[in-house]
Parts: structure tokens; C-alpha cells; sequence
């Protein structure tokens, strides 16, 4: 024979835990102490993005180099041939050249927020509001600073933003984003500022 418990009240249930207020993906400008708004978040110039592209085509030079040689040993692998014996054609060493452009530079952008050469010259790619480029405005950027051919980039002279056309067509702008050895280095990035 079952037994029948008496119906209980049911017992308290704590409190659900209200998790810590999350710290700010984005410092706004204004907001930021002045020691950190000194180093992060002002537009950068030409001389810098320039000197940071420059860096960056040495990198590309280099990837460039090793992709080729990787191509190379591999068909040498493949075809059971001497590594030192084979010769790529053209066109096989051509696409490695733009293969590692798309790779290099909206990975960088996307996941870092800035390449080898930006990260030297403490420079970061974002959004207007200061947030992270996704993959595909990354790509679009690189895209349209290659169809400009660069000539662009003298309009970061006369733009209060200091945006090159291919920032303007895809909504980016370029920040100092340096680290100071004052500051807290868990800091997030501040939105970008005059």
C-alpha cells in the first residue's frame, strides 16, 4: 500500500546569482581616464598607417617567400622530385601573392584588431563606435584599398577622422591603441575620439 505524504510547502529557492555587471567591451572617449584617452583611441595619421603598411608589405614579402616555397616542396613531395629541382609557373606563384593579402590582413583586422605593422606602430582597425571589424568588412576593406591602389590614402590628410577612402566605403577608421606600463593592461579599447 503506497502512502500518501502530505503536500508541503515547497521550500525557498535562492536567490538566482546576478552575475557581475560585465566590463565594457568599449570605453566611450569622453568616459576614459585622460591617462588612457592619451593612448588609445585618437585617430592615427598618415605617417603612421604608412609606416605600418610598410612593415606589413616586408610580412606579406616574407609569407610571400614561404608560400612559395612551401608550394614548391610540396609538388616536389607529390612528384617525387628533388625540392631544389622545381620551378612553380608564374601563375601558381602570382596567386600566392593575393592568397596571403586576404588571409594576412582580415584575419589580422578581425581577430587582433591589427596587423604585425599596426601592432609595432600601436595602431588598431575598428568601427566607428570603437567595436571589433568582422571578416567581411575586413575583407571589403582590403578590397577597396587595393581597387583605390592606395590613392586614397591622401585623404587622411584633409579628413577630420583621418579616414582613407577605403575606411570611409566600409565604415572603419584606424586608433592609436597603445599600452601603458601605468595603466591596467585588462583594459578594453576606447572608442575612437579627435
Amino acid at each position: 500500500m503506497t502512502q500518501i505524504q502530505p503536500d508541503r510547502p515547497a521550500e525557498p529557492t535562492p536567490a538566482a546569482a546576478v552575475p557581475p555587471t560585465a566590463a565594457p567591451t568599449v570605453i566611450h572617449g569622453a568616459d576614459a581616464p585622460p591617462a588612457l584617452r592619451a593612448v588609445r583611441g585618437r585617430y592615427a595619421g598618415i605617417a603612421s598607417r604608412i609606416t605600418a603598411n610598410s612593415i606589413d608589405v616586408a610580412v606579406i614579402a616574407l609569407l610571400t617567400i614561404g608560400g612559395v616555397w612551401f608550394a614548391e616542396a610540396t609538388w616536389a613531395i607529390l612528384n617525387l622530385e628533388p625540392v631544389n629541382s622545381v620551378d612553380l609557373p608564374p601563375v601558381v606563384t602570382a596567386f600566392i601573392v593575393p592568397t596571403m593579402m586576404f588571409i594576412y590582413f582580415p584575419l589580422g583586422w578581425t581577430i587582433f584588431g591589427k596587423t604585425a605593422g599596426k601592432a609595432i606602430m600601436g595602431l588598431r582597425v575598428v568601427r566607428p563606435d570603437g567595436r571589433r571589424v568582422g571578416f567581411i568588412r575586413a575583407e571589403l576593406r582590403l578590397l577597396f584599398a587595393l581597387m583605390l591602389i592606395f590613392i586614397g590614402y591622401w585623404w587622411i590628410i584633409v579628413d577630420h577622422r583621418r579616414r582613407a577612402w577605403h575606411d570611409l566605403v566600409v565604415r572603419t577608421v584606424v586608433v592609436y591603441d597603445w599600452d601603458d606600463e601605468h595603466l591596467p593592461s585588462d583594459l578594453p579599447p576606447v572608442a575612437p575620439h579627435g
